[in-house]
């Protein structure tokens, strides 16, 4: 392993893998489990808090006698995926529903909401992404990539839509988990404890999986 002795931002959302998982959490082993794309928008994500409990007790002349404080605690990850259109494979993997395809398993053409009051993707999905480096205005020398991992997201509320003279909203809202049966993922190419809400390391360009429209195996 490469000791890293550059320190580089990173810049631009290359690419995010989205796999199903099995009720386990490991990534679901079928024909249709994953999608990788380009058309990812951003992902975001921050740490939700449950604060810490305050214990304060005053003696009879109003001064404190006893003062203690717990620490703050953190749940999960509250976490957003936007993307740049309605893609019905992507949206159908993210969320559940139903695809509308001509056939049993033909062109894809439309996609379904879940039935109201279920909960769609029970197992969640994990998600990854590719993200550039930069340092002193240019892209590190090796190891040009981030890659990061979410091992178990649940996104289970889609922001208000609108169809109107503008660009429809395809934005996903929910929340991010520990996940200690991933492993090396639905490419079999992470090689570090991946069980964590999230992770990340530097990885060579070359490493970053092709984009492609249509859903696609895991193995």
């Amino acid at each position: 392993m490469t000791v890293e002795t550059d320190a580089p931002a990173s810049i631009l959302l290359e690419r995010m893998r989205v796999c199903a998982l099995d009720a386990t959490g490991a990534p679901l082993v079928g024909a249709t489990s994953q999608y990788v794309t380009d058309a990812v928008v951003k992902i975001s994500w921050q740490q939700a808090v449950e604060a810490g409990i305050e214990m304060i007790q005053r003696n009879g002349s109003g001064q404190l006698c006893v003062m203690r404080r717990t620490p703050d605690v953190v749940k999960w990850l509250e976490m957003s995926v936007d993307i740049c259109a309605p893609d019905p494979e992507l949206e159908w993997l993210l969320t559940g529903g139903t695809l509308l395809r001509t056939g049993t398993a033909g062109e894809t053409l439309g996609y379904q909401e879940p039935e109201l009051g279920l909960d769609p993707v029970p197992n969640g999905v994990s998600i990854e992404g590719w993200s550039d480096t930069d340092e002193n205005g240019q892209e590190a020398e090796t190891n040009q990539l981030f890659h990061w991992v979410w091992p178990k997201v649940k996104l289970e509320k889609k922001a208000a839509r609108t169809l109107e003279a503008g660009i429809l909203a395809n934005s996903f809202e929910g929340y991010g988990y520990q996940n200690a049966n991933w492993g090396t993922g639905p490419g079999d190419d992470w090689t570090f404890d991946s069980s964590r809400v999230n992770q990340r390391i530097r990885v060579d360009l070359d490493t970053m999986p092709a984009s492609a429209i249509g859903l696609q195996a895991v193995s």
